[in-house]
């Protein structure tokens, strides 16, 4: 059984993302066929090919020349989620509009310190996901950075309107997770995509994972994360890294209505790996 399963794998599919649909095909089929007896043995070796998937990603901070490209990868992910989607009234300059958004905010978000982590397939170096960690003390920016993004453009384009409208769903959302945390002192996750063909194989939960390893081991200046999303699905995939709902609703923003999750993550901090803000 061995045999003919690897042989099929060689001979149907090349990429890794291929592999692991496969993978569940097989795993199906070969359950009806041969029985339960053989479930633990195909379980292990669907682990060892997501444990085979992680060893050929990379996780590296992002590099200027990346951020048109991660900015589309970012607009279609989050084109259909119910919070952004309602930025936009013009259907047809949403994508555009959205586009605009992500490009504007890794630009600002990474002006001054590399804060977007970008995963990349290590031997064609093809970008599969994107996060950015933003720290408690916020990203200051200057009009300097503002006269990068376009705002003006922007405006000529969407109009005043769309550009508020952006503003204040982006305070909106921050405030109700304030609120939630109850502090405004924590780490804030945004910006978390993995490219549809590649989830389900423990890329994301790894590579924030490792983002989380990295930031206690750099004396972070509290012990918290928290994050929102709008979709269920995400609340599940978050729960199982070990982040906690600490509630969910509606959000009334200027007439239009969306689900929204609030979640936060207190991690263990070695003691005296704190670092002190005033010193």
């Amino acid at each position: 059984m061995e045999t003919f399963y690897k042989e099929e794998i060689s001979k149907l599919y090349t990429s890794e993302a291929e592999k692991l649909k496969f993978d569940v095909m097989i795993f199906k089929k070969l359950i009806f066929l041969y029985g339960s007896s053989d479930r633990t043995y195909l379980i292990i070796l669907l682990k060892t090919r997501k444990m085979t998937n992680i060893k050929k990603i990379v996780i590296e901070k992002i590099q200027h020349s990346e951020i048109k490209e991660i900015a589309g990868i970012l607009t279609d992910a989050f084109i259909t989620n119910p919070a952004y989607s309602i930025v936009f009234k013009k259907k047809s300059r949403q994508r555009e509009g959205l586009l605009w958004l992500f490009k504007a905010s890794l630009i600002l978000d990474n002006h001054k310190q590399k804060l977007t982590y970008v995963i990349k397939e290590k031997d064609t170096g093809k970008i599969i996901g994107t996060f950015t960690l933003i720290p408690p003390q916020g990203v200051k920016k200057g009009i300097t950075v503002y006269s990068k993004i376009g705002i003006v453009g922007f405006i000529a384009k969407f109009g005043l309107h769309s550009f508020f409208r952006m503003l204040r769903l982006d305070d909106c959302n921050k405030l109700t997770l304030k609120k939630s945390i109850k502090t405004s002192t924590y780490y804030y996750l945004s910006m978390v995509v993995i490219r549809k063909e590649y989830r389900g194989m423990g890329i994301g939960s790894y590579a924030i994972r490792n983002a989380i390893e990295e930031l206690i081991a750099s004396k972070p200046s509290c012990n918290m994360i928290g994050l929102t999303t709008q979709l269920p699905e995400n609340v599940t995939f978050y729960s199982r890294m070990g982040f906690e709902l600490l509630d969910e609703g509606y959000i009334d923003f200027e007439g239009d209505k969306y689900s929204n999750y609030n979640m936060k993550l207190n991690i263990l901090i070695p003691k005296g790996n704190v670092r002190n803000e005033e010193q």
